[in-house]
């Protein structure tokens, strides 16, 4: 019965986290930059499984997710991302 309920909540947790969330790891491959330098900006509005930009390191592209389910570049890896702003950093 716990097992059950383990389950039951990992799966409602799991259905909680935003989609682009999945994005940073990805494109901390992508990017060659380390996860925690990732920043995921949705782009025009397009919602949970539209496009996002990824911007690290320098480096800027753009993701989609595909019918399966999963991120993909739609766009190149660009250098020096200069013309997207960025929200300020939360603060702590």
């Amino acid at each position: 019965m716990r097992l059950l309920g383990g389950l039951v909540l990992a799966a409602v947790l799991l259905g909680c986290t935003p989609k682009a969330a999945l994005i940073p790891p990805r494109a901390a491959v992508d990017l060659n930059c380390p996860q925690d330098q990732v920043q995921v900006l949705e782009k025009d509005n397009a919602g949970d499984t539209g496009e996002h930009y990824a911007i690290g390191c320098g480096k800027r592209t753009v993701y989609m997710m595909n019918p399966f389910g999963e991120w993909v570049i739609t766009g190149p890896i660009v250098n020096d991302p200069s013309h997207v702003t960025l929200p300020p950093p939360p603060e702590r």
